[in-house]
């Protein structure tokens, strides 16, 4: 384990003595109302792609955390491998989910324990910006390429900006939505959509973490971050969150 795994380590497991989703998703959420408007959007942009495989089919959940979203991958009918490299986060995950239909590994995804074209599909949430660096990176989306079936699918919610940068003490790299698609590329994917699905201080957030903006409304503010998304694109302050989906070629 390098440097920069091992600080990836220490920083995840202090974020394992916060909530479960807490921990995962906005560490400084203590209401915990963000954290699940955001939770129910990310499984939604997951299931928008993911529903054409449903049944038997297994999916990966790629820096699984505490399990949120393997918990509505299994709910949903999938089986899931649920992988991440901090083993406290994967107690929380075990317990969580406690499901026949998941298992859960720790592993830092450059050899990933899977069999070559095992998986149906891949998704991944917040968790790529953590490799700072390309070459790695390009290592790791590699590795996920291997494990999918041909025609297969990974699915990245991760963040984007204007003009790359490293933040979070170096922790953390914001990329250009360029930068992403080249990355998938280099690693043999085909990348099929790349679309802005929210922004980092979009003015609902705020209020739904303040508690100003009751959840009966909360579909209707992702539907109008969304939409404003769409129209806008990348911003140049702070950074949105772009959806990616890349496919492992039929050939």
């Amino acid at each position: 384990m390098n440097k920069d795994d091992r600080s990836i380590l220490r920083h995840w497991e202090e974020l394992s003595k916060l909530d479960m989703d807490q921990s995962i998703i906005d560490p400084l959420d203590s209401r915990g109302l963000k954290n699940k408007y955001l939770a129910e959007y990310r499984d939604k942009l997951f299931l928008e792609v993911l529903c054409p495989v449903k049944g038997k089919s297994v999916v990966m959940d790629f820096g699984c955390g505490t399990g949120s979203a393997s918990a509505n991958l299994l709910a949903a009918g999938f089986s899931v491998v649920g992988v991440d490299i901090s083993s406290s986060l994967l107690s929380q995950a075990k317990s969580r989910c406690n499901s026949t239909n998941a298992i859960f590994v720790r592993n830092d995804g450059k050899t990933l324990p899977v069999a070559t074209r095992s998986l149906d599909a891949v998704v991944s949430y917040g968790v790529l910006i953590y490799v700072v660096d390309s070459s790695t990176l390009v290592h790791i989306l590699k590795q996920i390429r291997r494990s999918l079936k041909l025609g297969a699918s990974i699915v990245m919610i991760e963040q984007v900006a204007k003009k790359g940068k490293l933040v979070e003490s170096g922790l953390k790299r914001l990329r250009t939505l360029e930068e992403w698609i080249q990355s998938a590329k280099d690693a043999g994917f085909s990348v099929e959509s790349c679309e802005v699905v929210r922004y980092g201080r979009f003015p609902l957030t705020m209020l739904v973490r303040c508690g100003l903006l009751p959840k009966r409304f909360w579909g209707v503010a992702r539907n109008l971050e969304k939409l404003v998304a769409k129209k806008l694109g990348v911003l140049p302050a702070g950074y949105s969150d772009v959806r990616i989906v890349a496919t492992n070629p039929l050939v």
